[in-house]
């Protein structure tokens, strides 16, 4: 079975850190890309992402064409808004059958991570899925993904 990476990134930085993560590793992992249907700006993130980031709620996200019974494995990342991860993560957990898998969760941060690890994990863990663990990642360690998971 394969492994799928999937990512949200309002920045690029994560964008750019799973890019590479894929490309160093070979083809043993699939790539998509978590998009909101309203595309955010750095103003709405912090108005009206964090505070739903707060509430570990879940935004619109744009339909991803994948069958998630090819995949044993999942790496799950994006940046931490408001020590917790992103709606458009919440909302790929809660709209993608999960159930039984593995799952990486990855957060970058350039803050405070808070209790993001763990409120992450327990949301991984909400959809039904085996959480083997949740990273942090600061920018300057993002080009390291590899030696990290």
């Amino acid at each position: 079975m394969k492994t799928l990476v999937a990512y949200y990134s309002l920045s690029g930085k994560t964008r750019k850190m799973c890019e590479k993560y894929v490309a160093d590793t070979g083809a043993k992992f699939d790539l998509v890309e978590i998009l909101e249907v309203n595309k955010r700006t750095t103003a709405n993130a912090y108005l009206v992402g964090c505070p739903m980031a707060l509430k570990q709620e879940a935004s619109e996200i744009q339909k991803i064409n994948i069958d998630m019974s090819l995949y044993d494995n999942v790496i799950i990342a994006g940046p931490i808004w408001a020590f917790n991860a992103p709606p458009a993560l919440n909302a790929f957990l809660r709209e993608y059958n999960l159930n039984g898998k593995s799952v990486t969760g990855v957060l970058t941060y350039a803050g405070t991570v808070g209790k993001a690890p763990s409120n992450f994990k327990a949301e991984i863990e909400k959809v039904g899925a085996i959480c083997k663990t949740v990273v942090t990642i600061l920018p300057k360690d993002l080009e390291n993904l590899s030696n990290i998971i």
